[in-house]
């Protein structure tokens, strides 16, 4: 079995933790959505040492504002997956896929279907900061990410979000990035245009 954490942190600096399980056989296509509770509560950053930053790009919000970044970091057994707004935008939902570039849930006209990404999680009022918590394991070295959220400005206005990348082929402006892994520690030059690379 494989372990999915969420972490979700407030401006205020609670911290909420969530776990589910999955069997990691499963396909993303194939397996049911992950659900995830959030429970608020204070607690201390769990097996978060020697964190690297291995890329990060913006999160773009109705395809013209920048509501904040996607940060992807990892230490020795998790890789982290960021999503930071600033400038007054909080998060309300967000929606995750990471893994094989074949793999993101897309309908026939090639449009993310972001209901059958695997992490997904509804935030508190005011949220500014969610991570989700993968075992480095279950990743290639090399992988997609294609992180969508709903955020507000501090007008009460809302908006679709996705981190910057490269567009899928249907006709929404939804996007998603490459990123590597595989010593990110000497590699500090972003997100890839190339999963592979």
């Amino acid at each position: 079995m494989k372990k999915i954490c969420l972490m979700s942190v407030l401006s205020l600096g609670l911290l909420a933790l969530s776990c589910s399980t999955e069997n990691a056989k499963d396909s993303y296509e194939d397996s049911p959505n992950v659900q995830f509770t959030i429970d608020e509560r204070t607690v201390p950053p769990l097996g978060k040492n020697e964190i690297v930053t291995c890329a990060e790009t913006d999160l773009i919000a109705g395809q013209h504002y920048v509501a904040g970044q996607i940060y992807v970091t990892a230490d020795e057994s998790t890789v982290y997956i960021t999503y930071s707004t600033e400038d007054g935008w909080t998060l309300s939902e967000t929606h995750l896929f990471a893994g094989n570039c074949d793999e993101i849930p897309q309908n026939g006209g090639g449009n993310p279907k972001i209901g059958r990404f695997p992490y997904k999680a509804t935030h508190s009022s005011g949220t500014n900061e969610v991570t989700y918590a993968l075992d480095i394991d279950l990743l290639d070295d090399c992988f997609c990410v294609a992180a969508h959220a709903v955020v507000h400005n501090s007008s009460g206005g809302s908006e679709t979000a996705w981190g910057e990348g490269e567009s899928f082929p249907g006709r929404s402006w939804a996007m998603y990035s490459g990123f590597c892994i595989d010593g990110c520690t000497e590699n500090d030059d972003g997100p890839s245009d190339d999963p592979t690379r």
